[in-house]
Parts: structure tokens; sequence; C-alpha cells
């Protein structure tokens, strides 16, 4: 289940609850206050102007300081910007920063982990995902004995295959190039997408100059979301409706990528 709220330029959290985190704190929606975890995908206001009304509100109700994991190359101005909310709020506004680089990766609840990679925007940018690693009984032991098992396990001798499966990818504000480029959020069981602009009021040029992916993108490149399990298309700008716009994307997505698509609109 994904919940929160994504408009382009107004405000994005995308809260997670099953996988006990949340990405982005724009204008942040209370369920997200229990979300100990927050991955940003980059600096804008929008994505990141909550994070201190975050951070006093868990204080307010008695919940452990937040982590917030960033890009390293915001971490002084960031530093900044709390501390003059300690000053201007009379609190302390604990919090932990873990500095991330593309590749670098931040363990989370439940033995999983969120992986993050640069994804092409006007500003420095993450895409992040959820990988859940997952353990499966190596050939050479199935059907064997639980004997043969235990004193394989005991010698040392790996029992088990392991895979990492991307169960959620947060693409943030980026370009359709991300996806041509980065192969975890293709494989993703559930991919984010920004999907800022969808008719021909602003065209795919003007959309890859603000940094942002256009429908039209997406429609002509269906190949790039073979291996997706289902598409949850966002970001979208405000100057349409939900209802104009769930109009316009069933009307202009193919139908094959229709079926697997899902709009986070208001």
């Amino acid at each position: 289940m994904v919940g929160g709220l994504s408009i382009g330029g107004l405000e994005t959290c995308v809260d997670l609850p099953e996988l006990r985190v949340a990405i982005d704190l724009g204008r942040v929606p209370d369920v997200a206050v229990a979300r100990a975890d927050i991955l940003f995908t980059h600096a804008h206001m929008d994505h990141m102007g909550g994070a201190p009304w975050h951070c006093a509100t868990r204080s307010l109700r008695g919940l452990p300081p937040p982590r917030y994991a960033m890009e390293r190359c915001h971490a002084e101005a960031f530093g900044r910007v709390m501390q003059a909310w300690r000053e201007l709020d009379r609190s302390a506004m604990e919090h932990e920063l873990v500095l991330v680089s593309p590749g670098d990766e931040v363990a989370l609840a439940a033995g999983r982990k969120a992986r993050c990679f640069r994804s092409t925007h006007i500003v420095p940018t993450l895409g992040w995902c959820v990988l859940e690693t997952r353990r499966k009984l190596k050939r050479a032991f199935i059907g064997a004995s639980r004997d043969t098992i235990v004193r394989a396990k005991g010698a040392g001798e790996p029992i088990h295959d392991e895979t990492e499966v991307p169960i959620f990818a947060h693409c943030g504000d980026t370009t359709i190039d991300v996806l041509e480029r980065e192969e975890l959020p293709r494989r993703a069981q559930v991919l984010m997408l920004e999907c800022t602009f969808i008719d021909e009021s602003i065209g795919v040029a003007e959309a890859r100059a603000r940094g942002h992916v256009h429908l039209d993108e997406i429609s002509g490149r269906p190949e790039l979301f073979d291996e997706v399990g289902t598409l949850v298309l966002s970001h979208l700008s405000p100057r349409w409706s939900p209802r104009a716009a769930r109009a316009i994307l069933d009307e202009r997505l193919p139908p094959a990528l229709r079926a697997k698509c899902a709009y986070f609109l208001p």
C-alpha cells in the first residue's frame, strides 16, 4: 500500500506503511509523522520543506528522533536550516543524518535495505529502491534429510541461495533517462515514476528542460516497463484536476501499459 500525496511543484510525501519508511517531506501528511526513517530524493522545497515540522512533531508526540537519509551535498545547508529552527522553536530538533552517494545503502526495518541511485533532474537528485533478500534452499539440498542439512549448516556450508528482490522503487523528480541507465527500477515489483506533464500544453522538449517526464515518453517506451509489476504514475502538475488527469492518462496510455498502471492522484 502506498499513501501520502504528490503534486508537482507543491508537495510530495510518499508513505510506505508496510515498509515503515517514507520518501520526501514536502507538506507532511499526519500519517508520515509515524515514520522514523525518511529517504530524501532532493532538496527542493516541495520535497524537503516539511522536515523541521516532521522532526518537531515527532518530539512533541514523544516519538524517537527521526533518521533522515540524503545526499551528502545537502548536509551543510540542511544543518543550517535545522539550527535556525532550533533557535526559533526553542527546541532540540534531534535527528540523525545518514549521508549517502549513489550506490550506497541504508538499513531499514525487517531486514530490508534501501539502495540509492542517480536520477536526472535540474538539481542533484537520488532515486531509491527498497530491496528484500529472499532465501531459497540450494538445489543440492532439495530432498536431503534434515540431518544432512543440519550437518552442512554446522560445518559452515551455505545451504541457501540468496536473491535481492526490488520490491519498491521511486525515481524522484527525473527525466526518463534514469530508466535507460538504471536496472533496479526497471525490475521493481512496484515502480513509482513521476509524470509531471501529460498533454501537448507542455511538450516533451520543455518537460525535459525542466527535468521532468512527459507522458508521451512513457507511452513511447513501453519496453522500459516490461519487468515492472505495477507502474505508479505520480507528481502530476496541478494544472489538471484529478478527474481530468485520469481521463487523459486513460486515453493516451497504450492499453497493455495502462493495464499495469496506477495513478497517484489526490
